[in-house]
């Protein structure tokens, strides 16, 4: 029988009555009678093996997470194809549904804050079409083991530079932190908590500058199909956010750099970017790493792979260097990104923030007192200030402190420490006061620097940095690459899967998720995987 149930017989006598000129007389079946050794040829041969059955599958008891793809994905001979249906979505639109699962991450979802993160616009590092299918599952990203065993050593590395950076201001401050499990449990506004996470920022570019290095340093940027990276943002620019691994000062020969080793006197931020004005710019590199783990002393050996990484690290300098160009621009670039989060940047921070920042963060008690004071005000830029409506003058700190349900240890740390602040203040503590320190001391680092030193260290564990692959610049590819990949996003062009060859088989899609329902993958195990046994 033929795929289509009809004898074999009846399908040769059709093909004949096509090729066999009219006779007079009719043919029949009997005048063309084949033998069974022939029909068994014509059974066998490769022209009916070719003729195969219209595959079917059963998509009701499929895992979830293929069904979800199929909304969105064309579907033929029972396979997911490389494209999406006509009257899909974009990748971008599935991406930010506020029906996706983020599971159990703390993180603002992307239906609340429409974003990519760097590594996300670098679609075509492992394959596009997987990232397409992805994306569809309207499902985060699962950890796999191998990735949290990544997650330790980063984290075993930032806490290990925290701590040396924590050691270096108290040594400068001759103040003892104290540890925040002795503060009142409190609940923090948005702003409260966003404000935390800038305090963070403003601690780790201290620590930079201070000792010459710096982990886990955010960084965010906003960018278009027209012009790539973008200095003023507006509504329609996109937002890309990413976390720069390792940031390093050096010199010529690679070597870490302190450049504020002989300033002694450095007792809060305001004082490290008085003395930056001091220091020779543009003496400096500024090294900008990108870490990566390793289950073994190997790196990557796929093409795509290596690529990405260059390109991330490239990104992550063009973010740093947008946002520090001028301190305006970066602070109108801070304002969107805030703006977006929904977070009023100068709403008054509430008192429960600042005793905890101070308590946790002696070194930025100077800076405190500028606002208190008042020569915050005078000080900076009045465009970037012009937006603090807060200039009521607040109830004073000790007032506050007294009232609190808080131990004798922290009462006394604090009368001891910020007795300055227990005063009236001139205006009320807000956000936009610690983006302008965060801004400028950006600002300060970018123009430091004349030149970059991008690279890739590869870890086998947190003491082992086993291999660093150095990298050049190539601003105009990047450019182009965030393009396409934009467009990629946006539903403007088809997905580009992987090359077909047995490399890209076995290297990629032999391990992926979704290779018993892509038709892409199936292509290649007929040409490559299949033609390889019947070979043998």
């Amino acid at each position: 029988m033929t795929s289509h149930g009809q004898p074999v017989e009846k399908v040769v006598l059709k093909l004949l009555k096509r090729v066999i000129p009219r006779q007079k007389k009719s043919i029949t079946i009997k005048d063309i009678a084949l033998s069974r050794e022939e029909i068994d040829g014509v059974i066998h041969s490769n022209f009916i093996k070719r003729i195969e059955p219209k595959r079917k599958r059963d998509w009701e008891h499929a895992p979830e997470e293929i069904r979800n793809v199929l909304k969105y994905v064309s579907v033929s001979d029972a396979m997911l194809q490389p494209r999406l249906l006509s009257y899909s979505p974009s990748p971008f639109d599935i991406y930010t549904d506020p029906k996706v699962v983020d599971s159990g991450s703390s993180r603002l979802s992307p239906a609340i804050l429409p974003r990519l993160s760097v590594t996300q616009l670098l679609t075509k590092s492992w394959c596009e079409l997987q990232e397409l299918f992805r994306i569809c599952t309207q499902r985060r990203k699962k950890t796999l083991a191998r990735m949290a065993s990544g997650h330790l050593i980063h984290d075993k590395l930032d806490q290990g530079l925290k701590e040396e950076v924590s050691n270096e201001l108290a040594r400068r401050l001759d103040v003892e932190r104290l540890d925040p499990t002795e503060l009142p449990t409190v609940v923090f506004s948005s702003e409260d908590t966003q404000a935390l996470n800038v305090l963070a920022q403003i601690s780790n570019l201290s620590g930079l500058l201070l000792i010459g290095e710096a982990r886990e340093v955010y960084c965010h940027s906003f960018v278009n199909l027209d012009n790539g990276f973008v200095k003023d943002p507006h509504r329609h620019d996109l937002l890309l956010t990413g976390i720069i691994d390792y940031l390093t000062f050096e010199n010529d020969q690679g070597q870490i750099v302190q450049p504020l080793k002989d300033f002694n006197d450095i007792r809060c931020v305001d004082d490290i970017l008085n003395a930056l004005r001091l220091v020779e710019s543009g003496t400096l590199s500024l090294g900008v790493y990108d870490i990566k783990t390793r289950r073994d002393h190997s790196i990557p050996r796929q093409a795509s792979v290596l690529e990405s990484s260059k390109n991330q690290i490239q990104m992550y300098e063009i973010m740093l260097s947008t946002l520090g160009e001028t301190s305006e621009s970066g602070m109108r670039m801070m304002e969107e990104y805030m703006d977006r989060k929904h977070i009023d940047i100068d709403k008054p921070l509430s008192n429960d923030f600042i005793l905890y920042s101070l308590a946790s963060l002696p070194f930025i008690k100077e800076d405190y007192i500028m606002v208190q004071s008042g020569a915050f005000h005078l000080k900076y830029n009045y465009s970037m200030i012009c937006g603090d409506h807060s200039h009521s003058e607040m109830e004073t700190f000790d007032e506050f402190c007294s009232e609190l349900p808080i131990s004798s240890k922290l009462q006394e740390f604090a009368n001891e420490n910020f007795g300055a602040l227990c005063q009236s203040w001139k205006s009320h503590l807000t956000l936009r006061h610690l983006i302008i320190i965060l801004v400028e001391l950006v600002h300060c680092i970018t123009t430091l620097t004349n030149k970059r030193s991008l690279a890739v260290k590869y870890y086998k564990g947190a003491d082992d940095n086993f291999q660093t692959v150095r990298l050049s610049q190539d601003k105009a590819s990047v450019s182009a690459l965030v393009k396409t990949s934009l467009a990629f996003w946006y539903g403007l062009r088809e997905v580009e899967p992987i090359e077909r060859n047995a490399n890209s088989y076995y290297d990629k899609c032999q391990h992926c998720d979704f290779k018993d329902y892509c038709s892409w993958s199936k292509g290649m195990v007929e040409q490559y995987v299949d033609r390889r046994v019947n070979s043998i």
